[in-house]
């Protein structure tokens, strides 16, 4: 962990594996809460992942002329859900990567909550 949080804060963000970047973040998230006080474990949980996103790579595809049309609500929770699988076993950063290439704000927001959920609560 100790090591973790010297590359986050030398800018480093490469995690040698995905649970030292899982272990990382609930660290985070707990310390957030702390700070907080009263405020709830979804707000904490917002705020260190919204402040990790920072860190992931920009999106490589050009950012199409029109907003892509809302997703029917069961194509999203599966595309929602393989990306929270993706956090889980490949990475944070990565998975939101991926999600940014979309450049879909639909999916890029519902996967944010359902990252919020899972550092919460464990479930997606």
């Amino acid at each position: 962990m100790v090591c973790a949080i010297l590359k986050y804060m030398e800018g480093e963000t490469k995690f040698s594996t995905p649970q030292e970047e899982i272990r990382y973040l609930e660290g985070r998230i707990a310390e957030k809460k702390r700070e907080m006080g009263d405020a709830t474990p979804h707000a904490a949980a917002r705020e260190v992942l919204r402040e990790h996103a920072t860190l992931a790579p920009a999106p490589t595809t050009p950012m199409p002329q029109t907003v892509p049309a809302e997703p029917a609500q069961d194509e999203l929770s599966r595309s929602v859900a393989l990306l929270v699988d993706e956090a889980m076993s490949g990475g944070v950063l990565d998975a939101i990567a991926r999600a940014r290439e979309t450049h879909n704000p639909y999916l890029i927001d519902a996967f944010h909550d359902a990252l919020v959920e899972r550092f919460t609560t464990g479930n997606p």
